[in-house]
């Protein structure tokens, strides 16, 4: 299990940073799935609230995309409301990342 965790936030930083490129290129697919990843690793690695966090991002530009013109851009606000849940989430993962003395 340490070796899961261990892994788990050697990528965490990587990806929160991939998270930030995504946002500025406005991709959704991309930054869906970074949140995918996330969500789906993090309880794995008992991140629970990350994985929580990282599901509604990832749920949330899963509906935009459905009510989109489907060119993988967010509108201005849906952009704002996305920005807001990926800063979130990386908000949430630096946290477990210091409760945890794993900040870097």
């Amino acid at each position: 299990m340490r070796a899961v965790v261990a892994r788990f936030v050697e990528e965490l930083g990587p990806r929160l940073c991939a998270i930030r490129e995504a946002l500025d290129a406005q991709d959704a697919g991309r930054l869906r799935a970074i949140a995918h990843h996330i969500a789906s690793n993090a309880p794995v690695a008992g991140w629970k609230p990350v994985g929580d966090a990282a599901k509604r991002l990832e749920d949330e530009i899963r509906m935009l995309e459905d009510d989109s013109d489907d060119d993988g851009l967010f509108d201005e606000m849906s952009l704002s409301a996305v920005t807001e849940m990926a800063e979130d989430l990386v908000t949430t993962c630096r946290r477990a990342m210091e409760s945890r003395g794993e900040a870097r």
